[in-house]
C-alpha cells in the first residue's frame, strides 16, 4: 500500500514533534499543515525529515523539532498575538497562525515574503500578516506583544523587540557567543528580561539593513 500525505504527516509528529512538545494543540497544527508546500520543489522529497532546508536568499527553513521547540516556549494561548522575526518560507507562519489571534511575521527580502504571502493565501489562513521590512526594529504598528520569535541569530538582542513586548511576554530568540557558538535563549519581560539559556543551535544571521 503507497505512503499518502496523511501517514506522512502522522509518522512525522510522532517521531519529530511529540518528543519535543506536550502541547496538543501544537502538535495538531504541525499534523495539518503541509511542509512540502513550504519546501523549494527539489527538496519536497526531504519535507517530513528533521532537519533545515535551504531557501532562496542565503536563507533556510528550519528544522522542524526546533521549530516545534521555540514556539513551545513562547506558550501561546488562543488571545495571544505573536511577532515573528524572519517570515522565510512561511511554515512557522502558517503553524503560529493556528495557536494565536493574529501573527505579525516581518522578512527583508520581498520576494521570500510574498512567496510565503500566497502560500498563506491557498491556506486560507487569513490572521496572519507579512510585512517587508527589517526585524530589528520590530512592528511597532502593532504592539505590544504577547510572544516574539526569533529566526536569525546577531551577537545583541535588538533593542526594539524588547520595548514592543508585553509586561510578562516571552521572547524566544538565538544568540551568537564571541567563540562563534549559538545558543537558544527565552527571555521573560519582568523589570528587565529575565533569561534562560535552551539549548546550543544554529541559525542565518539576522541581516543588519537599513531597509525598514
Amino acid at each position: 500500500m503507497a505512503t499518502t500525505q496523511t501517514d506522512l504527516q502522522f509518522k512525522f509528529v510522532e517521531q519529530y514533534i511529540k518528543p519535543v512538545t506536550d502541547d496538543t494543540r501544537l502538535r495538531q497544527a504541525f499534523l495539518t499543515t503541509p511542509r512540502t508546500l513550504f519546501v523549494p520543489k527539489q527538496y519536497r522529497s526531504q519535507a517530513y525529515q528533521d532537519h533545515a532546508i535551504p531557501l532562496d536568499h542565503n536563507q533556510s527553513i528550519s528544522q522542524p523539532s526546533l521549530v516545534a521547540l521555540m514556539i513551545d516556549l513562547c506558550q501561546l494561548k488562543s488571545e495571544h498575538k505573536v511577532l515573528e522575526i524572519g517570515t522565510g518560507s512561511g511554515y512557522q507562519t502558517a503553524l503560529l497562525s493556528k495557536l494565536v489571534r493574529a501573527v505579525y511575521s516581518i522578512e527583508i527580502h520581498p520576494k521570500l515574503a510574498a512567496s510565503a504571502q500566497r502560500k498563506l493565501h491557498s491556506l486560507k489562513i487569513l490572521n496572519a500578516h507579512i510585512i517587508v521590512g527589517n526585524g530589528q526594529f520590530g512592528y511597532s504598528v502593532q504592539a505590544p506583544y504577547d510572544a516574539i520569535i526569533v529566526t536569525a541569530s546577531g551577537k545583541k538582542l535588538p533593542p526594539a523587540l524588547v520595548a514592543q513586548l508585553a509586561p510578562n511576554g516571552l521572547i524566544v530568540f538565538p544568540l551568537k557567543h564571541d567563540d562563534g557558538k549559538e545558543y537558544l535563549y527565552r527571555g521573560i519581560k519582568k523589570n528587565g528580561l529575565e533569561l534562560q539559556l535552551i539549548e546550543p543551535v544554529r541559525f542565518v544571521p539576522l541581516i543588519n539593513s537599513k531597509r525598514d
